[in-house]
């Protein structure tokens, strides 16, 4: 090798610059995938309990759904709910969320809409029954 740079440095040269040439061409034509195609699981997020009981309900035996509760501790009043930041992280990696709705998440509204996942009412064509209950919680 030695013999043939000193004979002919021409060709070394030109050589080099074209290994050089092909390997620049080869890395900016090269498209890796940074984050390969995985297919994780389509999320449903219920507000609710009884509600995520009814998902889960519809849901078994599908494949590549988990569905989860945001709210799963016992409070007596919904309407006075404070979210968390455990229910903003699980509300946040929602694809779908279902809710109580009939006004029971008022509290959470603005939460909900900054989600930007679709969004199922439960309470829709559900005939509801009147409440004398009040909501002056104090």
């Amino acid at each position: 090798m030695e013999k043939l740079s000193v004979k002919k440095p021409f060709t070394i040269f030109v050589a080099v610059i074209a290994v050089l040439v092909l390997g620049v061409v080869s890395f900016l034509k090269m498209t890796p995938d940074l984050l390969p195609n995985m297919n994780f699981p389509y999320v449903v997020v219920a507000t609710t309990y009884p509600v995520y009981l009814m998902v889960k309900e519809v849901t078994r035996n599908v494949e590549g759904i988990t569905v989860t509760c945001m709210i799963n501790q016992g409070i007596g009043c919904l309407h006075d709910y404070t979210l968390s930041i455990h229910d903003m992280k699980i509300l946040d990696s929602a694809d779908l969320l279902a809710l109580n709705g009939a006004g029971l998440e008022e509290s959470m509204a603005d939460a909900i809409a900054a989600a930007g996942c679709p969004q199922i009412d439960c309470s829709v064509g559900v005939a509801l029954l009147e409440s004398s209950h009040e909501h002056d919680h104090d």
